[in-house]
């Protein structure tokens, strides 16, 4: 009776439909699957991220983060960065080289921002990992435009970077040099406009967070030094999976 009721109010308003028989859209069908997928490649990125937590814990020289604090950074961003590049980019060869660069990075930037370094051989084994996925995908797809532009933008953004290291005089590191190697592979693959956005955002963030901690922080002239590695590798993600 109720059913009824609420049947012909439904057809007084011209709002009544037979659900059991309109067909799912199209976009709906394709769509469903998709949250389940990044989901998945997050808990992926977290536990890679949680393995390279030890691997950072080994790296760092001082007490600074404990072991269970180390990992949890590490995992947490490394989800956060693989669930990004698995909206942007799906199950497709477009994502290898930015999530590679995303496990590397995160586990680089807590380094950094607890001691403000960036181990050589850590930063060196990224640069020849994105080498290698760069060279194995022109190998696997035929197409050897995006490994010669990697190739091309790694040498530049780091002839670049030393050239800002020898001027600031010490503000940018010799860790930060051989990061802007790996950023320019993995921005490269994409695009010199990804390149050049990235790094536009990447050096203003970091500017803005300079200048308010120079005006929280004028007793401590010391306390105003920022780490560049989270800057610089959360701004080339940025302008990947948005451009």
């Amino acid at each position: 009776m109720y059913l009824s009721i609420y049947t012909k109010a439904l057809d007084m308003n011209g709002l009544s439909c037979n659900l059991l028989k309109t067909p799912i859209p199209d976009w709906r069908c394709r769509c469903v699957h998709v949250p389940d997928f990044v989901l998945g490649w997050s808990c992926a990125g977290a536990a890679l991220g949680a393995m390279l937590g030890l691997v950072a814990q080994w790296h760092l020289r001082t007490a600074v983060l404990a072991t269970p604090q180390t990992i949890f950074l590490c995992a947490a961003t490394t989800a956060a960065l693989f669930g990004v590049s698995a909206g942007r980019f799906g199950l497709t060869l477009d994502a290898i080289p930015v999530t590679v660069f995303a496990l590397f990075g995160s586990t680089l930037s807590v380094i950094d921002v607890a001691e403000q370094r960036i181990p050589t051989r850590l930063v060196s084994l990224c640069s020849a990992t994105l080498v290698g996925v760069c060279v194995a995908l022109a190998i696997a797809t035929g197409d050897w435009q995006p490994a010669g532009r990697a190739l091309a933008a790694a040498v530049g953004l780091g002839v670049a970077y030393l050239l800002l290291a020898l001027a600031s005089r010490g503000g940018l590191g010799a860790g930060d040099v051989r990061l802007g190697i790996a950023i320019g592979v993995t921005a490269g693959w994409y695009s010199w406009s990804i390149l050049l956005v990235g790094a536009l955002t990447a050096w203003t963030t970091a500017a803005l967070a300079q200048l308010l901690l120079k005006v929280g922080c004028r007793s401590d002239p010391k306390s105003t030094t920022i780490p560049m590695a989270p800057f610089l590798i959360l701004g080339q993600i940025a302008a990947i999976v948005s451009l």
